[in-house]
């Protein structure tokens, strides 16, 4: 005969700094292995990381803003060009959406260092790209590389080259299938110029590994 009382679900344990550690390697694995072109192993570790944190009841700002960050750029490296911009404008579907768009929001108020905000905006200027309205488009890669590109001379200069390729790359894109003018390229030359980069005759879409999954403290904040 069966019990009279059913089992009692275990109460989720929390992120502990232990688990919170172990996140962060694998985290770690992910990112490297996207690095390696094997963005679809990297996802699905990335997927672990997010599905370890439901179990644990509790979500970590750091946490999720950085499986936003790798998310993104393994989608675009794997052309799910959709998947990325869901991701980045906050609207992806289903309740994961709403934590997704939680770590979005963490990355825009600054939880992440200078180099993953850097990779971060870089990947943004590639969406951007992506828009169907060819000014704004335009407007706003221009607007973010700018930024990002200054930004690298400063704080990020092993990049400085690859960020010029990405915005030609991205300007490029923008007018795949229209005719280009003959100016389109006049600030990113400019700040080419600015900063002495050689701009290369064809652009590259940049995927620079993030910074390490680790911070000073052990929990940066637990959401809900």
């Amino acid at each position: 005969m069966g019990s009279l009382f059913k089992k009692k679900k275990s109460q989720p344990a929390g992120l502990t700094p232990q688990l919170f550690q172990e996140l962060c390697r694998d985290g770690e694995r992910g990112d490297q292995l996207i690095g390696q072109g094997k963005a679809d192993e990297g996802q699905q570790i990335l997927g672990t990381v997010f599905r370890r944190m439901l179990e644990a009841g509790a979500f970590d700002e750091f946490l999720l803003a950085k499986l936003c960050l790798s998310s993104i750029l393994s989608s675009i490296v794997t052309d799910r060009v959709s998947t990325a911009h869901a991701i980045w404008t906050g609207k992806l579907p289903g309740p994961p959406g709403k934590l997704y768009a939680v770590g979005i929001n963490a990355i825009e108020t600054g939880v992440l260092d200078l180099r993953d905000t850097l990779i971060y905006q870089s990947a943004g200027a590639f969406l951007h790209a992506c828009n169907a309205d060819i000014n704004a488009a335009r407007k706003s890669v221009d607007h973010v590389m700018r930024s990002v590109v200054d930004g690298a001379v400063e704080h990020m200069p092993e990049a400085k080259e690859s960020f010029v390729g990405h915005w030609k790359y991205c300007l490029t894109r923008v007018y795949d299938d229209d005719p280009a003018p003959s100016d389109l390229y006049s600030q990113l030359g400019a700040v080419a110029k600015e900063h002495d980069i050689t701009v290369p005759d064809r652009g590259k879409l940049a995927i620079i590994k993030p910074s390490d999954w680790k911070t000073e403290t052990d929990i940066v904040g637990v959401v809900g």
